[in-house]
């Protein structure tokens, strides 16, 4: 009975660093936006172009007009790094649609919505 208990931790523990090193792997310097936002965040990349997160099956996605993108195809865009920032509304039903970018900056400046990360 013990050895079944122990055989079951060993097998979780070892599920968890497997997960935890694919994870790594995937996002690699990304991996905090991974484990500090949630679905329906507000990222805004090099102050052009903003999205929503969404997280499914251990992947992040940034829906970017109606287009779902990979967090880390989002981020490298055409080869080059882009600055961004992750702010997560107060309310998420603040965006009803896809925002513009004029939308997040007067939140932001009304300080409507809460800083996550910044890659500046």
């Amino acid at each position: 009975m013990i050895s079944i208990a122990v055989m079951a931790i060993v097998v979780f523990l070892i599920y968890n660093s497997l997960q935890l090193m694919a994870i790594e792997d995937h996002y690699g310097d990304l991996q905090d936006v991974y484990y500090k936002t949630e679905t329906g965040d507000l990222i805004i990349g090099n102050g052009k172009r903003a999205g929503f997160i969404k997280k499914l099956e251990n992947r992040i996605y940034v829906d970017d007009n109606g287009c779902l993108k990979e967090l880390y195809n989002w981020v490298n865009q055409e080869q080059q790094p882009v600055k961004f920032s992750i702010y997560r509304p107060e309310i998420t039903e603040s965006f009803i649609n896809q925002p513009t970018f004029g939308e997040p900056n007067n939140l932001i400046q009304k300080q409507k919505l809460k800083p996550i990360i910044s890659s500046n």
